[in-house]
């Protein structure tokens, strides 16, 4: 089967942002041209169980019309998306040498996904891509499509996949983009994205001194709001103590915690987006969590996550809403971040609205439950430098954000630089994450 496009993102940026974008980018092609054949490929949506995935997916980077790709910090750092760009390139260089040549931005649609910072280098095979378009809403390319997609009003994001879906469509028509008839496995595709590799083969250098890029990865921890209705309900723990009861759901969104809106009212500020303006000036990257509807997602995932990030030398940010410590599954995650996430390295912020009425009644529980669930981070009665339990203004998060980020950022370096440079290997060594395998990102 030939299909009308290749999806191509990331495996740090997999989530229920980027399935969506998916589904509803394969739909919006899906009108265009009618009928109820599958027309795009993405790993594990399109390829049926017991299906041999490496032909499978060669096949389809072989012979896909369009390549959309998700970019990102990830992306660029990604050796397995390098090689999905190497294949379409050669494919496209095929179809420029002989009549009838088509430009190459109708074959390869770059997406701006989280949006690179100019203080990181975009490999040249990408740069040469026109990755700002004036066909796509304003801020699409100083926020990312990403963000448009987390946003309660659609309008900016579906005009996106529109003008996407179009595109697709006009580029797929009539097969013009050739196969490509070499590669009989992924390990023979080069990393376009590596300009000092041979074609075809692998660096024989096995290690090579890495720098690593001191980035932010962010958890906003806060119920949605019908899991937070949950506290309405009156409840007493074993040893008397009455459970808070939460009566004002308001500040609470249907979506996820990016959307809480914690100073609220006033003023209707997006934590989410508060956070991304603060952090502009490191890479940030949300660490998203799911519900009960998705499957694999759990608590352990999570912290997993949080830890190989911290090790990577990220700063962990952990920004919460402090009703969410008497939700089951938020206790969980908290108690088990304070003893996994090494102190030093991460920061937890708790935006506390005094105009809340509940919030007011309850505060000694809400702040004895914060006291109970980091534990760890607190000397005494005091709680260490990176943790904040109780933020009160919009204005007192504005100036506390920055601070903290760049204290951490100067710590995380300053061991960094005392432990020498990092050697590790470049050779991949393939893992088995979910139904793809992967080479280390």
């Amino acid at each position: 089967m030939v299909y009308r496009f290749f999806f191509s993102y990331a495996w740090n940026n997999r989530g229920r942002p980027v399935e969506r974008f998916y589904d509803d980018l394969a739909e919006g092609v899906r009108k265009l041209v009618g009928g109820m054949d599958p027309a795009s490929f993405r790993d594990r949506v399109t390829m049926e169980a017991g299906t041999d995935w490496p032909q499978a997916l060669l096949q389809a980077l072989k012979t896909s019309q369009v390549l959309v790709l998700l970019l990102s910090p990830d992306y660029v750092r990604s050796e397995f998306c390098g090689k999905e760009f190497q294949v379409f390139l050669e494919r496209v260089k095929n179809v420029k040498t002989g009549p009838p040549a088509l430009p190459v931005p109708l074959f390869i649609l770059p997406v701006i996904w989280v949006p690179i910072l100019a203080t990181e280098t975009i490999p040249a095979p990408l740069a040469r891509l026109q990755l700002e378009d004036d066909a796509f809403p304003k801020d699409y390319a100083d926020r990312g499509l990403e963000s448009l997609a987390k946003r309660r009003d659609k309008t900016a994001y579906n005009e996106v996949i529109q003008t996407l879906a179009t595109r697709i469509v006009r580029a797929a028509a009539g097969d013009r983009l050739p196969p490509l008839d070499r590669y009989d496995s992924s390990d023979e595709i080069p990393n376009a994205f590596v300009t000092s590799q041979p074609l075809g083969r692998s660096s024989d250098d096995e290690h090579t001194p890495v720098q690593r890029k001191t980035g932010v990865r962010c958890v906003y921890v806060a119920p949605k709001r019908k899991e937070i209705e949950k506290l309405k309900e009156a409840h007493v723990f074993p040893n008397g103590r009455a459970r808070p009861q939460r009566t004002n759901t308001a500040s609470y969104s249907d979506v996820d915690g990016w959307h809480w809106q914690p100073f609220h009212p006033p003023p209707p500020v997006e934590i989410g987006s508060l956070v991304q303006q603060l952090a502009m000036s490191l890479p940030y990257r949300e660490i998203p969590l799911g519900d009960e509807e998705q499957p694999e997602w759990n608590v352990d995932d999570i912290i997993r996550k949080l830890v190989l990030a911290a090790n990577n030398d990220q700063i962990i940010l952990l920004v919460v809403d402090a009703w969410a410590g008497y939700v089951e599954r938020y206790e969980e995650l908290l108690r088990k971040f304070d003893i996994a996430v090494p102190m030093n390295g991460a920061a937890v912020l708790v935006p506390w609205n005094e105009g809340d009425g509940d919030t007011v009644k309850w505060a000694e529980d809400l702040t004895r439950q914060l006291r109970v669930l980091f534990k760890t981070r607190y000397f005494g009665i005091l709680p260490s430098p990176f943790l904040k339990p109780r933020i009160t203004s919009i204005e007192e998060f504005r100036d506390v954000v920055p601070g903290v980020l760049e204290v951490i950022r100067i710590t995380i370096e300053s061991f960094r630089a005392a432990q020498g440079p990092i050697i590790e290997s470049t050779r991949a060594t393939p893992q088995v994450r979910s139904s793809r395998i992967l080479p280390n990102e």
